[in-house]
């Protein structure tokens, strides 16, 4: 499965869209989410080697779907995160 599939079909199976801009997801938080995902679970060793939260972050910076709602924050007090995405609640009970 390539990168494009597999991070974006776990970003649209995960969070919504909500054009407030207000609402953000921290890259950390999201990659955390993806790292226990069944995404994650089921790719190689070789593939979540290569999948780290560098390559993660590039992924949402450089996708045509994403990169207007990546921003990218000073390393110190504002980390990287995608804005207008909230996650979606997925509790059936």
């Amino acid at each position: 499965m390539g990168n494009l599939k597999l991070f974006f079909n776990f970003f649209e199976d995960n969070y919504n869209l909500t054009n407030n801009c207000k609402d953000i997801i921290k890259m950390k938080d999201l990659f955390d989410d993806f790292k226990e995902s069944d995404y994650y679970f089921n790719i190689s060793k070789l593939e979540k080697r290569k999948y780290n939260y560098n390559y993660f972050c590039k992924y949402f910076e450089d996708n045509i779907f994403f990169r207007k709602y990546y921003i990218l924050g000073d390393n110190n007090n504002f980390p990287n995160h995608i804005k207008c995405y909230i996650k979606i609640n997925n509790n059936n009970d």
